[in-house]
This record gives structure tokens, C-alpha cells and sequence, in this order.
């Protein structure tokens, strides 16, 4: 897919999205889907890691310059959501084979389910392998935002 056809696709998507909020993912999926042949797994996973770089670089940022602390929250709380989340994850780690066995039985007997999961796991793959150009992305996100930060300051 060539860097051009990309960027015609989200502008317009953008302009979609500015006549009809929230339109433009819609209208972003179905033209990859048209011109590239990407399904709806490969398109929402990218959509998820793009969003989630996107808000964890202005999370960052925020805690970086100081604007939120994570100090104000109640230490009782923030134990008791550790401690919640250890144990879950405790279990799951215990119980991970029986997960494992009941999640396989359920994709093997679903042809829909099967597609599916191949497609998440080729997808896992092609992040493995391009995980440099998400860390690079990521740090285009950190540094957009600093720009957009300075920008508005000098404007007001």
C-alpha cells in the first residue's frame, strides 16, 4: 500500500468524519477494504493500537508536566485495585491450560470463530515483526502533542 493512497484515505475519512461524526472510521474501513482487501480484524486492531498510542502519549504528557497526578487517588484504593488485579492475573496463570482447552474447543467447532482467530494471529505477527515502527509512532504521537501544547500556548 503506498503512503499516498494511505493519506488520501484518512483525510477523507476526516472530511467524512467532519459532516457525519463518526462516520469516517466507517467510511476508512470500507475503503481499505475496497482498494486493499483488509478484513475487520486487521482494521479495528490498527484502530485500537493507533488510539491507545494516541491517548497513552497525552497521558504521559500530562503526568509528565504535572497537570494530573496520580497522587490525589486514595492508597487504600490504589492497594486494593493492585492486589484485584495480581489475583486475577494469578488465576489465570494457574487455570491458563483449562482457559486454553476451553477457548480451543469452542474455536474448533465455530468456522467463523477459526477465521477469526488465524486473523488475529497473523495479526499478532505482523506487530512482532513491526514493533520498531510502533515505538516510532508512538513517539510521533509524544511529540505531536507537544507540538499541539506549544501551538495553543503561543496562540493564547
Amino acid at each position: 500500500m503506498s503512503f499516498i493512497k494511505i493519506t488520501s484515505t484518512f483525510l477523507q475519512g476526516g472530511i467524512v468524519n467532519q459532516i457525519i461524526p463518526g462516520s469516517g472510521v466507517v467510511y476508512k474501513y470500507f475503503k481499505f477494504k475496497s482498494d486493499d482487501n483488509i478484513n475487520i480484524a486487521e482494521y479495528s486492531v490498527s484502530q485500537l493500537i493507533f488510539y491507545f498510542e494516541r491517548i497513552f502519549a497525552y497521558l504521559l504528557l500530562s503526568i509528565f508536566l504535572g497537570f494530573l497526578t496520580i497522587v490525589s487517588i486514595n492508597t487504600g484504593m490504589i492497594l486494593f485495585i493492585v492486589l484485584y488485579v495480581l489475583s486475577v492475573c494469578l488465576i489465570f496463570f494457574l487455570r491458563r491450560k483449562n482457559i486454553y482447552n476451553f477457548i480451543n474447543k469452542i474455536v474448533g467447532n465455530n468456522e467463523k470463530l477459526r477465521k477469526i482467530a488465524s486473523d488475529f494471529s497473523n495479526i499478532k505477527k505482523v506487530v512482532k515483526n513491526n514493533l520498531l515502527y510502533f515505538i516510532i509512532i508512538f513517539f510521533l504521537f509524544l511529540l505531536q502533542a507537544i507540538l499541539e501544547c506549544i501551538v495553543f500556548s503561543h496562540i493564547f
